[in-house]
């Protein structure tokens, strides 16, 4: 019997020896694993920021209907001001927004949008009338459409953890919307429509507009986030509806600087009545957002 537990003692030890070899790379290299992944971890573990600002350029298509009826009732022309008029369909903006987390779920969101837009020598080819004014068919004339759109909104984050934030918001959007139109002959030292015409149209709505947020921080320096806000409500003598929805992605670059790209989407739908200036402006613009973005 003694040969034969001499000749499996060996083996035993071995096979010990195998098991507690292998136990302990295991450990090692599971202990390698956590120490690296431990400051990912804890970076993906960090507050959202306090502030976060963006700034940039819209580059969007652009699609407006416009009718001013005259001061004396009788109703205006509907007029489609890339199709009749000649606007571009297409043009560049300027945006900036901004958002101040007060506390883990309760944030303040605040916005800028304003869009100019021009159009001179524009042959009608069939007579319009725009409010107090009628133009015939064959005419040059020079037109002007700007749109200013500033919103403040308080959201609150029904889910507020370190990689998701995803709640409600409520606050009031002011759109205000300019317009005017006069024969081109009457322009003097300018391509550009007079924004100081006789005729000339402003609309300014404070809008409460209700809405939803989301942002998704997958990595430390990702942030995916998206926003959609929407209404129709009766206000005094306007109409007005409004449609908002945009979507994008932040990348922090170095410390509290940052880029990120996002697709944004506006439809405002604006009636005036019982008033000297009744009408009704339709807006849309949609298109790719570039900006920068300051965190801290």
């Amino acid at each position: 019997m003694l040969p034969n537990v001499l000749l499996s003692t060996p083996t035993m030890i071995s096979a010990e020896r195998l098991r507690t070899t292998g136990r302990q790379l295991f450990l090692r290299i599971a202990a390698v694993c956590v120490v690296v992944a431990l400051p990912s971890a804890a970076s993906a573990q960090e507050p959202w920021p306090s502030v976060v600002i963006r700034g940039g350029a819209l580059v969007a298509d652009f699609g407006s209907d416009v009718r001013l009826d005259a001061s004396v009732g009788s109703v205006g022309t509907s007029i489609d001001l890339e199709n009749d008029l000649g606007f571009q369909t297409q043009a560049a903006s300027w945006f900036a927004d901004g958002v101040w987390r007060m506390t883990r779920r309760n944030q303040l969101q605040i916005a800028y949008e304003g869009v100019t837009r021009d159009v001179s020598q524009s042959f009608l080819s069939d007579p319009i009338t725009f409010r107090n004014q009628t133009f015939t068919a064959g005419v040059d004339v020079a037109a002007f459409l700007d749109t200013f759109y500033l919103s403040a909104n308080y959201g609150f984050a029904f889910v507020a953890n370190p990689i998701v934030e995803f709640g409600a918001s409520i606050g009031v959007t002011v759109v205000r919307l300019h317009t005017g139109m006069e024969l081109s002959a009457q322009v003097s030292g300018s391509t550009l429509a007079s924004r100081q015409l006789t005729d000339a149209v402003r609309y300014t709505v404070p809008v409460p507009l209700p809405g939803l947020f989301l942002n998704i921080r997958p990595h430390p320096r990702v942030t995916i986030n998206a926003s959609t806000q929407i209404i129709k409500a009766t206000l005094g003598d306007y109409t007005a509806s409004l449609v908002e929805a945009k979507s994008g992605l932040d990348v922090r670059v170095v410390k509290a600087i940052g880029v990120g790209g996002a697709y944004y989407f506006n439809r405002t739908h604006i009636e005036r009545d019982a008033t000297l200036t009744n009408g009704s402006i339709q807006y849309r613009f949609n298109g790719p957002q570039a900006y920068a973005t300051l965190s801290f």
